[in-house]
Order: C-alpha cells, then structure tokens, then sequence
C-alpha cells in the first residue's frame, strides 16, 4: 500500500512563495512532474538570513521503509576482496569514483 498524505494547510503569502519556488525547480529541470502513488507533503520552513526553505516531510515514508540488514560495501572494499586482475568490473569502479568526484558545472 503506497504513502500518501495530504498536503499541510498554508497561510496564502506562503503558499505564493511555495508557488514561485517548485515553479523555479521546474523550469530549471530540478524536479519534474510524477505519477507515482507515493506523496509527502511539502511545507517551507524560515531560514535565519530571511526567506524561506522548501522541505518535504519524509517521515512517513521512512517510518514504513525497510532498511537491509548489511551495509553495500565501499568501492575500496570490492576493490580489495576482487580478484588481482584488473578486470571490467574494477575499471568500472574506477570509473565511477572519478565520475562521483567530479564538479559539474563549476
């Protein structure tokens, strides 16, 4: 059975600026429309500096996730336990590991 939650109740000032944020997150590509039967309710919480921060109340959802028993093992681990031939699947790790570390748009 999927979660869905409805959303939170928001004053109208906010729910202008809750309009203008997820409006800006589509344009640029952030997010995009879904059809999923899953739904967290989404509020916006005050920053220190002034404006607002869009977050999404997840709690329910991880409340219902079941988590597996053993960690996935870090790249150095499969690395080391892998044969000593430099096999496909190692220069895919490698792979990754520099793709994970690079900076894009900067």
């Amino acid at each position: 059975m999927p979660v869905r939650y409805s959303p939170y109740s928001c004053a109208p000032p906010k729910l202008a600026v809750f309009k203008t944020m997820v409006n800006d997150l589509l344009e640029q590509g952030v997010v995009h429309p879904s059809k999923s039967p899953y739904a967290s309710p989404a509020f916006l919480v005050p920053k220190k500096a002034g404006g607002f921060r869009l977050v999404v109340d997840y709690r329910k959802l991880n409340a219902r996730t079941v988590f597996d028993s053993y960690p996935m093992p870090t790249i150095d681990q499969v690395l080391i336990s892998g044969s000593m031939f430099f096999s496909a699947l190692t220069y895919t790790l490698l792979i990754i590991r520099f793709v994970y570390h690079l900076q894009v748009g900067a």
